[in-house]
């Protein structure tokens, strides 16, 4: 499995039809999912919150991308939006939590796994409600809710895929 820190897109958009991670309500946009459900797509390929950090004024994602029959480039993962409170503030990313690199510029295998953390500029507390939507290629995948309350690790992945 590949770990990296990305906190910064690439601005090229690629076409990706048929890469496994499409959104299912539209061509647009995915359904809006709440807090810890995995995000599929029609071809197979999931997106999942598999991690969260936090800190005085600093929220960690940690994202994990499994594509489905089809390999993923790195330049079709932009950094997720992350909006918060009552009138869908805009969280600031932090550029200063880079340890292992600013760009995923990889490939990730079909059926692989991807892991990558998104740091933004706002404490956990502050995320009632938050959105968080991830834009993969032309495809957006979201999820809502009062993520200061309701976060709590999903149960780790097997290594098997089983």
């Amino acid at each position: 499995m590949k770990r990296l820190l990305a906190v910064l897109a690439i601005p090229v958009a690629i076409m990706v039809a048929g890469l496994g991670l499409a959104g299912t309500a539209s061509a647009d946009t995915g359904p809006i999912q709440p807090w810890g459900t995995v995000l599929t797509g029609s071809g197979g390929g999931q997106i999942e919150l598999t991690g969260l950090r936090s800190g005085p004024n600093l929220t960690v994602f940690e994202l994990t991308f499994t594509p489905g029959d089809q390999a993923l480039s790195g330049s079709n993962i932009f950094t997720p939006t992350l909006t918060y409170g009552p009138t869908g503030t805009v969280a600031a990313v932090d550029y200063s939590d880079v340890s292992t690199g600013i760009l995923f510029s990889g490939t990730v295998p079909p059926h692989g796994h991807a892991t990558l953390d998104f740091a933004y500029k706002v404490p956990l507390a502050a995320l009632n409600p938050a959105t968080l939507t991830v834009d993969v290629g032309f495809q957006d995948f979201t999820w809502t809710g009062n993520l200061a309350d309701q976060w709590s690790a999903p149960a780790p992945r097997s290594p098997f895929g089983s």
